[in-house]
């Protein structure tokens, strides 16, 4: 879960890379930093975040997304018929199913995680 929008720090990343390798505008992309276990082996709690925020259309692949008030980080599975699973790394966190075609009233996509990183103890 993201808890908070505040801007701790800036990180640098290299034009080319956004320009080429993500095929990103600078201005889509947004640093986070992540809290919780829900993503444990893939995103860690401390982990840090980049999320494309034009990419919203959700398709396979790991996304942001505010459902009920609370920002969180998910793997999404597309299903036939506009549904998607949102499934967690770590099995603790039950998997669950959204109609995109009927969704809750407070559901939306923020963003694909493009990258993460970690500070190494």
């Amino acid at each position: 879960a993201i808890h908070n929008e505040q801007i701790m720090h800036h990180l640098a990343f290299r034009k080319y890379w956004i320009d080429n390798v993500l095929n990103a505008c600078t201005k889509d992309l947004v640093v986070i930093g992540v809290t919780g276990d829900s993503m444990e082996g893939e995103i860690d709690n401390g982990d840090i975040i980049l999320i494309n925020t034009q990419d919203t259309h959700l398709n396979n692949g790991i996304y942001v997304i505010r459902i009920n008030g609370e920002l969180i980080v998910k793997r999404i599975q597309k299903l036939p018929g506009g549904i998607i699973t949102v499934i967690s790394a770590n099995e603790a966190y039950e998997s669950f199913k959204v109609d995109t075609n009927n969704p809750p009233s407070d559901f939306e996509c923020i963003g694909r995680v493009v990258w993460h990183g970690r500070n190494v103890p």
